[in-house]
This record gives structure tokens, C-alpha cells and sequence, in this order.
């Protein structure tokens, strides 16, 4: 094990280095940021042995129920009639029962609908959005299905109205626009009398949220917009960058130019929430001696022991990968400013973002008075310890920075790191 300590220290970034003053003062009146935890179903159903597999009740059991404000429970998925929401899975009400622990313990819980799986049958949400006695119907069926489940509220998560897969925006229709803002409209008329929460979950491409969206809408009638803050991937042509500040020009996509221009477009910052992913993007190398940012790769990844998806790959899979299987970590500058890492082994390479890359989009929410962060998804974090530097690192950082010693108690944010 000794011979992997050089690579742990570089995967593991921060975590050896950062420290909390033990006589720190705690903020006389703290911003109350939001830590919002999606948990992904498939954790608990498709990922088969215990070391993958994960459901909400042991996810934030004991101490680690502190590391989330809410639960974002992923995913439900629009009926084939277009008129109702419905699981996913057989299996789904019974991880549903787990959520009532949560809740008892100040947790607040919302359903997601859609995601990128769902998303692809774009043709059931066309129907849904664009007729009024669909739309009467679902909303119905929602109040309906919160009050049975006992979730606080609703994510909307259709990715997205008028942009197929989030890129192509020639083939949707300005009905779909409208009537996703109907749909928000008639959606917040019904589940605010009763105290649901309502949100929505939005392209991070300023190109696609200027189609797709009617802003003015979204503030009027959500309680919080969440910006998924990791989708701006242009394929696996080469190996792509999500950069967190602009690092060429001011007009290049980063997470930063995204939060500021949806501000000037009209949404407050105290209502965005910023998306944050523990999945790493992976890649085929072209050549296996040629590695890095803006490489060729000839497609997605190899799909992950647990994950089980061409092109992700879960952090705890990183990690194990690092620490046990010889992939070697990179960390890379382009005009002083930090890049995400990446890790490769042969033809495979894969970026990710550490527990530095947290620290400083927790550092940058608070500075603009974000609401919080949204993490897809805890499951997929170091739940067990395979990095060596304590479990959940990713959410303990975040925590660390936008909710203070309160949450993560001790000297130290993280013990034994290095």
C-alpha cells in the first residue's frame, strides 16, 4: 500500500493540506446556505454488491445526515400518457420508506423528474407541456404523489424543452417554451397553498437556457433554480474541459460566466443553486501516449465496475482506481488558473474534480450569496473510505466551506489525508 502514498497525495488534493484554526469564531449571523444531496435510485437497485450499492437510509445514517439540507431523490419519470408522474421502478416505493428517517431528522425531500434517461422520450413531454388537459392532469397527479410519498416538493429535471439532449435546438418548437412555463404556472398555483416546494433543474449553456426558458417565469414561480453546473461536455471527440472561471475569454462557457449572465438575465442569485457532480467524464484515448486536455478520444469510457454507464464514472470508482489499480493523477494550469484533474491508464482517462475544485465552488457561492449547492450525487462519494482520508471527502469539504465547523467539527477538516 505504501507505494500508492504518491498518488493518493495527488488525488486527494486538498484534503492533506487544509486546515481549520480550532479557535475559529463562528459567523455572528451565517448565510444559510443549502447542501442539497441528490440520491440516485440506481444506487440502491442496480448496482448489485454491497460496495456499490447504496440506498438513502444508509447513505445518511449517523453523522452523515448532517452533510445534507435536502435530499433530491432521483428519478420519477412522466407517464407514457403524458398525464401523470409515476416511478421509475417497481422497486422505487420501497427505498421511498427509507426518506421518512431522513425527514425525522430535518431533512427535506424532493422528487426529481425526468433526468438525462427519461429526457431521451422527449415526444411524452412535447405532449405534456404543449396541452392544456395534460397539463391539468399532471398537476394533479403530483399533488397527488408528493402527499402519498410525503416528499416536500417537486425538481423539475426535463433536459430540455426545445434542445434535444441539451445541443440541438433546430428540432423543438417555441410551444414547448410556453407551455414549460405554463406547466411551472400551474404547477406552483397548486403546490404552494399546500407548502411544497417547486423547482427546476436547467441547462447550464447560456445558448440553450436563452431557447428553452422563459427566465422571468422560472423566478416568478420557483423557489430555487438549480444550474446544472456540469453539462457542458461537447461529446468524446476529444477530452473535454468544464471550466469553473474563464480562462481565454470572457464569452467561453464556464460555470462562473453561466451564474453571472442568468443573473443579469433576471434570477436572483439568492434562488440559484449551483449543481455539482462526484461523476467524472471518461474517455478512449486515440493514442494511449497522448493524454491530457483537448486530446482526440474516440468515444466514452469504458463503463465502470459500478456505475455501469459508458463515459462516467462514480468517485469512489476514481478513487479505487488511483489507490489500487495504477491510474496515475494530473493536475494541470492554463494561465494560472487551475484545471480539474484527470486520471489515465492505458487508453482510458477520465476528469474529475477534487476536494480543492469543492472548496473553491463552495468558496465562490458564498461570496455571491448563492443559495447553496446541489451534489449529483452523494452516493456516488467516498462513502467507504477507499481514499484513504475518511468517508464522504467531497461533502465534507463543501459542507466544510459553505456551513462551517458547526457541520464538521474538529481541527482538521479531514484526518489521516496524507
Amino acid at each position: 500500500m505504501l507505494k500508492n502514498l504518491p498518488q493518493i497525495a495527488l488525488f486527494l488534493g486538498a484534503c492533506a493540506v487544509t486546515y481549520v484554526s480550532s479557535d475559529a469564531q463562528p459567523a455572528a449571523a451565517a448565510q444559510p446556505f443549502h447542501v442539497m444531496c441528490y440520491y440516485d435510485e440506481r444506487a440502491g437497485i442496480d448496482r448489485g454488491n454491497d460496495q456499490g450499492k447504496v440506498t438513502p437510509k444508509n447513505l445518511l445514517s449517523g453523522a452523515q445526515a448532517e452533510y445534507c439540507t435536502h435530499l433530491i431523490y432521483g428519478f420519477a419519470i412522466v407517464g407514457n400518457d403524458s398525464k401523470s408522474i409515476q416511478v421509475r421502478s417497481a422497486k422505487s416505493e420501497e427505498l421511498y420508506k427509507d426518506l421518512a428517517a431522513l425527514k425525522a431528522k430535518g431533512i427535506k425531500t424532493l422528487i426529481a423528474l425526468g433526468g438525462a434517461e427519461d429526457s431521451k422520450k422527449f415526444e411524452k413531454y412535447v405532449k405534456l407541456v404543449t396541452n392544456v388537459d395534460n397539463r391539468k392532469a399532471f398537476v394533479e397527479s403530483v399533488v397527488a404523489f408528493l402527499s402519498k410519498h410525503k416528499f416536500d416538493g417537486l425538481l423539475l429535471q426535463w433536459e430540455y424543452p426545445v434542445c434535444r439532449d441539451g445541443s440541438d435546438c433546430t428540432k423543438g418548437s417555441v410551444d414547448e417554451r410556453t407551455g414549460y412555463g405554463e406547466l411551472m404556472k400551474q404547477l406552483s398555483e397548486a403546490l404552494k397553498p399546500k407548502s411544497f416546494l417547486l423547482a427546476a433543474g436547467i441547462s447550464p449553456k447560456i445558448d440553450v437556457i436563452d431557447k428553452a426558458y422563459n427566465v422571468q417565469v422560472l423566478t416568478k414561480y420557483l423557489d430555487f433554480v438549480l444550474v446544472e453546473g456540469y453539462k457542458y461536455n461537447q461529446g468524446y471527440s476529444k477530452v473535454f474541459e468544464t471550466q469553473f472561471y474563464n480562462v481565454n475569454t470572457t464569452t467561453e462557457p464556464s460555470v462562473v460566466n453561466t451564474i453571472m449572465q442568468l443573473h443579469t438575465k433576471g434570477v436572483p442569485l439568492k434562488k440559484q443553486v449551483l449543481g455539482i457532480s462526484l461523476a467524472g467524464n471518461s474517455y478512449v484515448l486515440a493514442a494511449a501516449d497522448k493524454h491530457g486536455y483537448g486530446v482526440a478520444a474516440t468515444g466514452p469510457g469504458a463503463a465502470a465496475e459500478f456505475t455501469k454507464l459508458p463515459g462516467v464514472m462514480g468517485y469512489f470508482e476514481i478513487c479505487n482506481n488511483v489507490v489500487n489499480k495504477g491510474w496515475k493523477v494530473v493536475h494541470e494550469r492554463k494561465n494560472t488558473v487551475k484545471l480539474n484533474p484527470y486520471a489515465f491508464k492505458g487508453n482510458q482517462l477520465v476528469t474529475y474534480e477534487d476536494t480543492t475544485d469543492l472548496l473553491r465552488k463552495g468558496k465562490f457561492i458564498k461570496d455571491q450569496k448563492m443559495l447553496g449547492a446541489a451534489v449529483w450525487s452523494a452516493d456516488l462519494d467516498d462513502i467507504r473510505n477507499i481514499c484513504k482520508c475518511g468517508n464522504f471527502p467531497m461533502l465534507r469539504a463543501l459542507n466544510q466551506e459553505l456551513r462551517g465547523e458547526t457541520v464538521v467539527p474538529g481541527k482538521k477538516m479531514w484526518e489521516n489525508c496524507a
